[in-house]
């Protein structure tokens, strides 16, 4: 029977005797039985939703030791250069001997597990990979600074170092359009020179962060079952979208914030 052959039949002797408001009562079990068919769970069950919440649970699991797995076979495939003998590891055989129930739901939910752990999994190097890449700012900022770097190379690294308030402080873009506005004494435009440049600043601070988060990804978990099968064009292309997609979205929260400091100042 097809769901508007179901709606549309006559009410049951039954529902007739009880009263039922017949119109509701289809709606409801049609609706019941599209989340039946669709994950297993009854409104009118509720042993069906503690099994819910189980599988909930069982899918985070077998998520977070596809991620996990994804930075073993990741160290294994570089382990191999000195080692010949480090072997990469199943998954679905890997969490099977670790709990056969487990590896059984992971093998029937396998690519939305895997999915999920790395996006779990990308977190951390991602995170660190930005850490990382502040330090190295820092570092470079300082070499320049003292002539250990200097000439076309000082300039040309230069680039890396956009005039943030995280590495020039009260000499960034963001601070000299601050310092512009409070010693103003006539009614500016919010879109001055040093705040365009403080924009394309943070602009360009956002998208190298970006870029540092998706290189530091590929490079720790490349044998991901996500990314394995992409070659050096796909990752190439892949972090530079990252980084674009990265800086243009953080740099529209960055345009934000810097107008509504700008905003704060004039009307202080």
């Amino acid at each position: 029977m097809s769901l508007f052959t179901f709606l549309k039949a006559e009410p049951t002797a039954e529902e007739e005797e009880q009263g039922t408001d017949f119109s509701a009562s289809r709606l409801f079990q049609s609706a019941d039985l599209h989340n039946i068919s669709n994950g297993g769970v009854s409104w009118t069950s509720p042993a069906s939703w503690g099994e819910k919440l189980g599988n909930a649970g069982r899918f985070i699991a077998v998520s977070a030791l596809s991620g996990v797995n994804s930075f073993y076979n990741t160290g294994a495939v570089i382990g191999q250069f000195f080692n010949p003998g480090i072997q990469e590891r199943d998954t679905a055989d890997w969490i099977t001997s670790l709990d056969s129930n487990l590896g059984e739901y992971y093998r029937i939910n396998q690519d939305a597990a895997d999915v999920t752990g790395f996006i779990l999994g990308a977190v951390i190097p991602g995170l660190g990979g930005i850490k990382i890449f502040n330090a190295g700012q820092v570092a470079l900022k300082t070499a320049i600074d003292t002539g250990r770097i200097g000439g076309g190379m000082g300039k040309a690294l230069g680039l890396l170092l956009p005039r943030t308030q995280a590495l020039y402080g009260s000499e960034s873009h963001m601070s000299l359009a601050l310092k512009e506005v409070t010693a103003s004494t006539t009614t500016l435009n919010l879109l001055n020179a040093n705040t365009t440049r403080a924009i394309a600043s943070g602009l360009g601070q956002n998208t190298l962060e970006a870029a540092a988060f998706e290189t530091m990804v590929y490079a720790t978990m490349f044998r991901s079952p996500i990314l394995q099968e992409q070659d050096g064009w796909d990752i190439a292309k892949n972090i530079a979208t990252g980084a674009l997609l990265g800086g243009t979205v953080s740099g529209i929260f960055g345009a934000a914030k810097l107008r509504g400091a700008l905003k704060t100042a004039i009307n202080h």
